[in-house]
């Protein structure tokens, strides 16, 4: 797994340990008991994402991944990559109640940071200075026809 040294959760879990909360990642295997479709929001840079796929795919589940950081999600889809994962479908999107426009700081991930504790707002809150810019994600059509499709198709509405 990739994992950015900056990161001083995620990342600095993953190259000291070699695993970031696997106790989690088990108890979330554990609701794998209703079929269909696995939807991940904040999937971050795959951490538990690598893992719920392996036992997904061994089920011929799809699963779907969002995480709309654009450095973190660039990392996300090279973790997949290197780990062989075919079965999920990552998107750069943040997931909400509606679609609209939101807007995030960009950490500057070469510092020392906290980068899975940022948070979506509706408007910007752009304070300057470096790494502090606003990144915006526009609410668009995206892939709920396809998480739809797949809920749909497995027959339980409560995937």
């Amino acid at each position: 797994m990739l994992a950015n040294p900056s990161d001083f959760y995620i990342g600095k879990a993953m190259l000291e340990y070699g695993e970031y909360a696997e106790i989690e990642g088990q108890f979330l295997s554990q609701l794998f008991v209703r079929p269909g479709a696995v939807v991940e929001v904040g999937a971050n840079v795959g951490t538990h994402t690598v893992a719920l796929a392996r036992q997904a795919a061994q089920q011929r589940r799809e699963m779907f991944a969002f995480e709309p950081q654009p450095f973190i999600f660039q990392n996300l889809c090279a973790n997949l990559a290197l780990n062989g994962i075919t079965n999920v479908r990552a998107w750069p999107w943040a997931c909400g109640a509606k679609a609209e426009t939101v807007y995030f700081s960009s950490p500057d991930y070469n510092a020392p940071g906290n980068f899975g504790g940022v948070s979506m707002h509706a408007s910007p809150a752009n304070r300057g200075g470096p790494g502090n810019s606003d990144s915006r994600i526009s609410g668009k059509a995206g892939p709920e026809p396809a998480i739809m499709a797949a809920r749909k198709g497995s027959g339980n509405d409560e995937t």
